[in-house]
């Protein structure tokens, strides 16, 4: 890549960070509630933006990957590649039972895969409709527009299910590892902190069940417990073996 086109590629990289953070926000406050989406700055998204960019590069490299690995031959100039078919029963078949599988088997805190199966559905799709003879222009029109049409919805499909997911487990599963203290209150609460945003916290206090939101001028202190150190080994620490 030439100096010259750094501005093109930092463009299609913000945009991809946007297609990661904004459906990620919007599948997890739409588990907390919309209406704290009307709380956050634009320095907020900014900061989103920062992270998604560090995705984005994540999701190169994966889709690379998947590229490489499943779709090493594929032209899209070859308009009846066997690569774009939807007619193969057993790619019906399977994907239908993991489908069922997943809405009898998991709750709400674990249906990602569900969206990864509506992401590579929409792959499949993207790739049978550009290997349409009458999608010629698109197909000329160079690899970057395709790959947006290819892999764009599924990769906004992944991120809103795992803002989805995170918003669940987070009010199921997360622990209270905040202490709250607040102006003119000698009483502290420990509370799961789901998001600090400019205008101050965003918190799920586990005792109410109750999501609430703090303005920095209300709050007097919000502090953490540093973690213990684990000395031990990585395969102890996450796969118990050998300990």
């Amino acid at each position: 890549m030439t100096i010259d086109k750094f501005p093109s590629f930092l463009a299609v990289l913000t945009f991809l960070a946007l297609s990661i953070v904004l459906p990620h926000e919007w599948g997890y406050f739409g588990v907390i509630g919309l209406d704290f989406l009307s709380l956050y700055t634009t320095h907020d998204y900014i900061g989103l933006l920062l992270i998604g960019i560090g995705a984005s590069f994540g999701f190169l490299a994966f889709w690379l990957g998947v590229q490489i690995a499943f779709f090493p031959d594929y032209d899209f100039k070859q308009p009846k590649s066997k690569l774009g078919r939807l007619d193969r029963p057993w790619i019906w078949i399977t994907w239908t039972a993991w489908f069922i599988a997943v809405l009898l088997f998991q709750d709400d805190t674990w249906r990602f895969s569900m969206y990864i199966l509506l992401a590579l559905l929409s792959f499949r799709v993207g790739l049978y409709v550009l290997s349409r003879p009458g999608f010629a222009d698109i197909q000329k029109s160079g690899p970057a527009f395709a790959v947006l049409i290819l892999f764009l919805p599924g990769l906004m499909l992944c991120s809103y299910g795992r803002g989805h997911d995170s918003a669940y487990f987070d009010l199921k599963h997360a622990k209270p590892l905040y202490v709250l203290k607040l102006k003119n209150q000698d009483a502290s609460y420990n509370v799961t902190v789901l998001r600090l945003i400019d205008k101050g916290a965003i918190v799920f206090d586990p005792t109410t069940k109750a999501v609430q939101f703090y303005q920095n001028e209300s709050i007097s202190l919000l502090s953490k417990q540093a973690p213990e150190w684990d000395e031990r080994s990585f395969a102890c620490r996450h796969f118990g073996w050998p300990c």
